[in-house]
């Protein structure tokens, strides 16, 4: 049950990551596409 607890611990911190990593590749993605910041 112990260990349990720790691999939900990772998972969700895993899953946290690529929440913000996404969240911060797609507005980026969209810039880059409109190419608003290239002039």
């Amino acid at each position: 049950m112990d260990r349990n607890r720790q691999v939900n611990k990772v998972v969700h911190f895993l899953l946290t990551l690529l929440i913000m990593f996404v969240a911060s590749i797609a507005p980026a993605q969209a810039l880059l596409k409109g190419g608003t910041w290239q002039d």
